[in-house]
């Protein structure tokens, strides 16, 4: 499926943040229907692309400076890239049940996420409890809510 053929819905709350949403969540979208070229609306604060079958970040989700949640579950991901710095006022980063392994996760740029509270990871698998840990104590913040899979958010 070709993200051309989606309906694009944006909503807009009546406070002064002008919250954005988009849902691309079940979409069946893989990694050739999220083109380099293809443009979000820029000032984007929260997106779902949850429930499909992405193996990669897409590079003009890295372009939403705005964006404060990102839902990225039940993909197949295998990792995050190093550019997911540039998202400076995300606050909560999705990616449960997906394919993630430590060694594919940015965890100096993932710490420096100052305004992160929640990063779920629950549900990968790959991350045993001794990787969870060193996520954990990396990217020790004392707002940063990182569940285990026992852990209700």
């Amino acid at each position: 499926m070709l993200l051309q053929e989606l309906t694009v819905t944006s909503s807009t709350n009546n406070d002064e943040s002008g919250v954005e949403t988009l849902d691309l969540s079940k979409q069946d979208l893989h990694d050739d229907d999220l083109p380099d070229s293809m443009r979000l609306p820029p000032n984007l604060l929260q997106l779902n692309l949850s429930r499909n079958n992405i193996t990669c970040l897409p590079n003009p989700v890295l372009q939403l400076y705005h964006l404060k949640i990102l839902d990225l579950s039940r993909n197949s991901l295998k990792g995050l890239p190093p550019e997911i710095r540039l998202l400076k006022n995300l606050q909560e980063l999705l990616v449960v049940s997906n394919n993630l392994r430590l060694r594919l996760l940015p965890l100096e740029e993932l710490a420096s996420l100052s305004e992160l509270c929640l990063l779920d990871l629950r549900y990968n698998t790959k991350l045993k409890q001794g990787a969870m840990e060193k996520i954990r104590s990396t990217l020790w913040q004392p707002n940063l809510n990182i569940p285990t899979s026992t852990t209700p958010i």
